[in-house]
């Protein structure tokens, strides 16, 4: 869809154009005074450090609909700020950005049978089924070594 058009139709009431933001940084933030020293320097010895650096935690919901409705161009992948210029939306900017590690293996995005199930009998999580995130956290919060399982 061509931006002018775009943007026309994000001219509606906020609420119409709205999203709910379930990507919250703010239990990333809670969680940091959970983990002990060495479960951070495992988190820096793998180079994903800039994850311990995130500390705003919320994202205003007008501020991410404009970003959504009125700046991002689907057709390039990019945040377009008029007068300001264009930023890219890939992974090596987004890794670049966060300070994360942008290399290795191809990420799989079909299901993988035997990895869901070693995961779901390791951490007796119930099949047919996925923990919430609030269980994931708990689960992060009760394991107090920088192991393989953190």
């Amino acid at each position: 869809m061509p931006r002018a058009q775009k943007e026309q139709q994000g001219r509606g009431t906020a609420s119409k154009y709205s999203r709910r933001n379930r990507a919250s940084p703010a239990r990333l933030i809670k969680l940091y005074e959970e983990l002990t020293g060495s479960q951070c320097k495992m988190i820096r010895d793998i180079n994903f450090d800039g994850l311990l650096q995130i500390q705003c935690s919320t994202i205003p919901a007008r501020f991410t609909n404009w970003l959504l409705v009125h700046c991002f161009d689907p057709e390039t992948s990019e945040l377009v700020l008029p007068g300001r210029g264009r930023i890219p939306v890939t992974a090596d900017s987004v890794a670049n950005i966060f300070r994360l590690p942008n290399k290795g293996g191809k990420v799989r995005y079909e299901l993988d049978v035997d990895a869901i199930n070693f995961m779901q009998s390791k951490f007796s999580i119930i099949q047919g089924s996925a923990p919430k995130i609030e269980q994931v956290l708990e689960m992060v919060k009760q394991n107090k070594n920088a192991d393989v399982d953190f």
